[in-house]
């Protein structure tokens, strides 16, 4: 059995390096959570199959659903399968969640029409982080450290989906919560990301890459911000961004993301979105 670089062993999604034989050679700590074993037949998970698994899925659409048996449960999973340095490398994505409220929804009766499209946009929403998900992971390359942290991104918002998706049909309402938090973060989709997220728990949130704007915006709006989470790294014409903010709104609370270090009001990439919600919670 090989050792695996760092950032796939701890990676989020299942990985499993199968021989020729169709054998698990190797795997990471989210496979082994899930019920693989190394020195076992991939085939030998799923009923009825006989021929070797990397053999079969190479004639299969990437959208095959493959259950997965272990000895107390089933796992539904999407496989990208990758070869790499005459390796079989499997990526597993488990759909358990995503199969159990499409049988939620076929259950609810009548929902509202406002409800419906909601749930819609949803879930067509979830499907388009699945779909980048299998982009990112059919990669010929090995992943790297910045593509581990879009999967763990991509993850978190699919989840996110599932969640508000769960709400819906349990009619719960999103919490709505005073002022206003600004985001500025270089990386437009990050940036985005991390709205979408606070705005998914009620902060009503502004994002921007750009220093410039987001100064200008912080100047006109002071009053009625919360909390700012910038990116540390980004600097405006006069020099640091954090600075030139520190002028614009000098009573305004910072949360800076950082590349490098940890401490007291700051959140290290890539981000743990947990910890940054919590953060925020504390502002």
């Amino acid at each position: 059995m090989q050792d695996l670089p760092e950032t796939l062993q701890y990676a989020p999604m299942p990985l499993l390096i199968v021989n020729s034989d169709d054998v698990i050679t190797t795997l990471n700590d989210a496979a082994a959570v899930m019920g693989f074993q190394s020195g076992d037949r991939v085939a030998d998970y799923i009923n009825g199959m006989n021929e070797p698994f990397c053999e079969h899925i190479r004639y299969q659409p990437s959208s095959t659903i493959f259950r997965f048996r272990f000895m107390s449960s089933v796992k539904p999973c999407k496989v990208t399968p990758i070869a790499f340095a005459e390796l079989n490398c499997l990526w597993l994505q488990d759909i358990s969640e995503h199969l159990a409220l499409a049988e939620q929804l076929r259950q609810v009766k009548k929902p509202e029409s406002m409800q419906f499209r909601q749930i819609n946009q949803l879930i067509v929403t979830a499907m388009g982080y699945s779909e980048l998900l299998d982009v990112v992971m059919s990669d010929d390359e090995a992943l790297s450290a910045d593509k581990l942290s879009t999967v763990k991104q991509y993850q978190l918002e699919i989840t996110r989906n599932l969640r508000a998706i769960q709400d819906l049909i349990d009619g719960k309402e999103k919490p709505q919560r005073s002022g206003s938090i600004l985001v500025i973060e270089q990386h437009e989709t990050l940036a985005e990301l991390i709205s979408e997220l606070l705005r998914g728990e009620g902060y009503k949130t502004t994002a921007f890459s750009d220093a410039g704007s987001a100064l200008k915006f912080a100047t006109m709006n002071a009053h009625i911000l919360q909390l700012a989470i910038v990116d540390e790294t980004m600097s405006s014409d006069d020099g640091s961004l954090l600075d030139a903010l520190k002028m614009a709104a000098p009573e305004l609370p910072v949360l800076r993301l950082t590349d490098e270090g940890e401490g007291e009001g700051t959140i290290r990439k890539p981000l743990d979105f947990n910890q940054l919600l919590r953060a925020v919670q504390e502002n």
